[in-house]
């Protein structure tokens, strides 16, 4: 069954795998979130659903939201695409693979991405986040 999420009711399908532009345009954006308006971080957001939301259902999906006059409403369906992207199974190696490889292991490292900067976002929706790989601590 394809992942889902929850407005008003109404279910929306999630894509089937999330575009790697779409995650790594949301991560780069909350790596940089603390330079950025709060008009900023809000079209990260947007950005983030329209990318992970079936394209057949965003037409749908962005009149209903539309209609949403509760900002927390909105947030929800954020924490259930990060709680879906979660859910989501990795995958394992194909067969050709030689196996797991490993990587030089750098000196400094830093993240990706952290919302903890985003205003009005709940801690829920962070850890919903982190837990889906999409953005690091």
């Amino acid at each position: 069954m394809a992942a889902s999420v929850d407005l008003s009711g109404d279910t929306f399908l999630l894509r089937a795998k999330v575009p790697p532009f779409v995650a790594m345009a949301f991560a780069r954006a909350m790596r940089d979130s603390s330079g950025l308006s709060v008009a900023d971080k809000d079209a990260a957001l947007l950005d983030l659903l329209e990318g992970v939301i079936a394209k057949d259902q965003w037409p749908r999906f962005r009149r209903m939201a539309s209609e949403i006059e509760e900002v927390d409403e909105l947030l929800s369906v954020v924490n259930q695409v990060f709680e879906a992207l979660a859910d989501r199974p990795t995958g394992q190696p194909s067969e050709s693979s030689d196996g797991l490889t490993t990587t030089e292991s750098k000196s400094e490292s830093r993240p990706v991405a952290s919302v903890t900067s985003l205003p009005a976002v709940r801690a829920d929706v962070v850890l919903a986040a982190r837990r889906s790989g999409l953005i690091a601590v």
